[in-house]
């Protein structure tokens, strides 16, 4: 008797997991995000006034709830080496490589699928950062390297079921006398 209400049970979870599953609209999709990126503040003074930087992420996307999306994001962030104001004869050059999350609202989520249209997106993703300075007169070379939490908060404009375009503004520390920010705007094309 007690081998027949587990069968009941488990079939009974397993029909709801595939009818769970198949209101599920979009699937679980992965994709390639390029972006270009504007140092800001004590970032910007890092690599010489402002250099722009460019960066790539892999990204796997799933939904969650109507208009809801959740994606994890493994990428890196590259601010080109450029000659320093405040330090005659010295490069400065920043790379960041990052493990995170981010969530993402669409705000037409009741249109037909696929959900086009505007989105928010927020998230959090640990950064490690290494900051480079050389000194060409005296040919030598620092860098520092540390783990710290940032921030990622924007809107985008999914165009296609896999094309979407963001605009994300980046906020962090590298250490207690260094934050980082940057202006960053992308395209992520999905698979």
């Amino acid at each position: 008797m007690a081998f027949g209400r587990w069968t009941t049970v488990l079939a009974g979870g397993l029909l709801l997991a595939v009818s769970l599953r198949a209101q599920q609209y979009e699937p679980t999709t992965l994709g390639l995000q390029v972006r270009g990126s504007l140092p800001m503040g004590q970032l910007k003074e890092a690599v010489a006034g402002g250099i722009p930087g460019l960066g790539a992420s892999l990204v796997m996307e799933d939904d969650f709830l109507d208009g809801y999306r959740g994606r994890v994001v493994l990428g890196a962030d590259q601010w080109f080496k450029g000659n320093l104001d405040s330090v005659p004869g010295s490069k400065g050059g920043v790379f960041a490589a990052h493990l995170g999350i981010e969530g993402v609202r669409l705000l037409r989520p009741y249109e037909d699928y696929p959900l086009l249209g505007p989105f928010v997106v927020a998230g959090i993703a640990m950064y490690a950062w290494s900051v480079t300075r050389e000194d060409t007169l005296l040919d030598t070379s620092t860098t520092r390297r540390v783990t710290h939490a940032a921030g990622t908060f924007g809107f985008g404009w999914r165009l296609t079921s896999h094309l979407d375009v963001e605009l994300k503004v980046l906020a962090g520390r590298v250490d207690p006398d260094f934050t980082a920010s940057a202006l960053l705007a992308g395209a992520t094309w999905r698979y």
